[in-house]
């Protein structure tokens, strides 16, 4: 996985959920440049050595998230999710192959459920 991240992935390193700025490569290795807010404010950094011993690196989300209407998405577990709207309402969600929506939003999702993979998604149709 890590030699997929990509600039906007989210993820989670050790202590902190982060995004990714940039990624670099040296003749020392590669390197994420990352970015955390904190109270409102864009915090920078980096560079972090991708394969550090103790540095931890999980993907959340690919840089296609969030789900739009009529996605289907796989997560950590190999479960397939559909993007939805549900009656009433206008925002998307994801509705489980078992069944079931989640409990707290997306943002639940993220955290119990990852790594997420974007299976399908029509280009063809606008985002909204």
């Amino acid at each position: 996985m890590l030699g997929q991240i990509k600039k906007g992935d989210r993820l989670r390193v050790t202590l902190l959920d982060c995004y990714v700025e940039s990624v670099s490569t040296t003749q020392r290795g590669r390197f994420l440049h990352v970015m955390f807010r904190d109270h409102g404010s864009a915090l920078n950094v980096g560079p972090l050595p991708v394969t550090a011993e103790l540095l931890k690196v999980e993907a959340l989300t690919p840089y296609n998230w969030p789900p739009r209407k009529d996605d289907v998405w796989e997560d950590g577990s190999g479960l397939k999710w559909f993007g939805v709207c549900p009656m009433g309402e206008d925002k998307v969600t994801l509705f489980s192959a078992r069944g079931s929506y989640p409990a707290d939003g997306l943002d639940e999702l993220l955290l119990t459920n990852g790594p997420w993979r974007l299976v399908y998604r029509n280009d063809d149709e606008p985002p909204f």
